[in-house]
């Protein structure tokens, strides 16, 4: 049974959405529990690590506490790396941080347009159930990067590609939603994640699934987030092979 958690310092926002997810988890009969919710965000951390399991999490970004929404997604994902995190905010303008904090959001619910708010919620709730249901059994395949604080684990389906950094001896990881950079190499990652990426130039390994185009005059493979990778020559031979 999943633990559901919010934090608002909004009283009444927070019995309001609070409210909205007990409503859908007895109408749904969905497996989870819906924890008290909180303006403080340490008693969101404090049952976390008392509970040690995957949980789901509507946060606030302003909290009036000594850490934002942000700051607390950031502290949640180093004690559960596969928390499902949906901000619920009058801040759309800060979507973006979600990638600067590396935070992995599943949603951003503006309260500016609060008809919307419990459908957002219920597509969330169902979303979760579904995939808990089918996705995230235990044959999914997940990547693993471990970090000196923390350990994150990536569904391989979601990974769109692998790029190197800039910065030495680092990767980037790039999914639809979030773009995450680590210590490693292509090489070594090539080897772990198996036939469903292919190495299409030195400093690109993709998944095959997430290819839209592969454009051989110009030596670039366009991906579903709309990312141009290169293509080198050796490149161009594996994906003409693969689509003969």
């Amino acid at each position: 049974m999943l633990p559901v958690y919010v934090c608002e310092d909004d009283p009444a926002a927070r019995t309001h959405v609070a409210d909205v997810i007990e409503k859908y988890i007895l109408i749904e009969s969905l497996d989870m529990r819906l924890q008290p919710a909180t303006a403080n965000p340490q008693d969101i951390l404090e049952g976390i690590t008392k509970e040690r399991t995957r949980g789901i999490y509507f946060l606030d970004i302003d909290l009036s506490a000594d850490m934002n929404g942000f700051d607390l997604a950031k502290e949640i994902r180093r004690i559960d790396a596969r928390g499902f995190i949906i901000f619920i905010t009058t801040h759309g303008e800060l979507a973006f941080e979600t990638f600067k904090y590396k935070i992995e959001a599943m949603d951003y619910i503006l309260k500016d347009e609060p008809q919307q708010i419990p459908s957002r919620i219920r597509q969330c709730l169902m979303s979760i159930n579904e995939r808990m249901l089918t996705g995230d059994r235990g044959e999914t395949e997940y990547f693993t990067i471990r970090q000196p604080d923390e350990i994150r684990y990536m569904k391989l389906d979601d990974i769109i590609y692998f790029e190197t950094s800039a910065a030495k001896h680092k990767v980037l990881l790039v999914t639809e939603h979030s773009c995450l950079e680590f210590f490693d190499n292509l090489k070594s990652i090539e080897e772990r994640v198996g036939g469903s990426f292919i190495r299409c130039h030195r400093s690109f390994l993709i998944h095959k699934r997430h290819i839209v185009t592969v454009n051989y005059k110009d030596s670039t493979v366009l991906m579903t987030n709309g990312k141009q990778c290169l293509l080198s020559r050796s490149g161009k031979k594996e994906l003409l092979t693969m689509y003969q």
